[in-house]
């Protein structure tokens, strides 16, 4: 895969283990908790392997992290009986590419 196309899954895979961990964290079915947790599993692997094909530069970093917050965002929209802030999404993010080695 090109860098651009690595960014744009990249992007996605991030968002989803974001949103895996804020619905983890926030949301109110007990019984969905196994499965986020291996969503959230399953997603980082792949996410680990695409973040270490290419090396990526500080704006490439910024680029993909306001692209995933932005995917989220759009996303929970549905959710509205899960309070989510701005912080909590960028926190989600943040923590995220930091497993990742992305970001220190």
């Amino acid at each position: 895969m090109n860098k651009k196309a690595v960014m744009k899954s990249l992007k996605k895979v991030i968002a989803r283990i974001a949103i895996h961990k804020i619905l983890l964290s926030k949301g109110h079915k007990i019984e969905a908790k196994k499965h986020l947790s291996d969503e959230i599993r399953d997603y980082s692997l792949d996410a680990f392997e695409k973040s270490q094909m290419h090396t990526w530069n500080q704006e490439e970093i910024h680029l993909i992290k306001q692209n995933a917050i932005n995917y989220i965002q759009n996303f929970l929209e549905k959710y509205k009986d899960i309070s989510v802030t701005d912080a909590d999404i960028n926190e989600a993010v943040v923590d995220t590419m930091q497993e990742l080695m992305m970001v220190k």
